[in-house]
């Protein structure tokens, strides 16, 4: 069994899986999704504002925001039995349809931690783990 090592980095978990080699040796890797080649493009200032005040109908926003995404529009949403429900439609850069989401604490905390104007979020499919970047600043990408 390998030792599974959590590190918090700017609010964003990496999972540093160690694994010893037959030489003793040490190699470490961070495992990040792959094949991520549908590419959203959004405001920055646009989606993190969308997603707070659809979030906001929640009492609790570590509730999922779902993404409804089809040519050039993602339409969010929350459903929250005791608070309501939160809907917001944005025009987007995407080619694909797609349907995810997202716990809407977790994208407020990493958009939060983008200095440039617009946020990537490449997808692969509705199962796999979401990339996030900065377009401006090309050595940080978020999982």
């Amino acid at each position: 069994m390998y030792p599974i090592i959590l590190i918090n980095i700017s609010a964003i978990l990496f999972f540093v899986v160690s694994i010893a080699n037959e030489n003793g040796i040490n190699n470490s890797r961070i495992s990040h999704p792959k094949d991520n080649k549908k590419k959203l493009e959004i405001d920055l200032k646009l989606f993190l504002d969308s997603v707070d005040r659809v979030a906001s109908v929640s009492l609790d926003k570590k509730d999922g925001v779902k993404f409804n995404l089809s040519k050039d529009v993602l339409n969010l949403s929350v459903n929250n039995a005791n608070s309501g429900d939160g809907k917001e439609s944005l025009n987007v850069k995407f080619d694909h349809d797609l349907d995810i989401s997202f716990n809407s604490r977790y994208l407020i905390d990493v958009a939060s931690q983008l200095d440039g104007d617009k946020i990537e979020i490449f997808f692969k499919d509705t199962g796999s783990p979401a990339l996030i970047r900065d377009p401006a600043d090309f050595d940080s990408i978020y999982v």
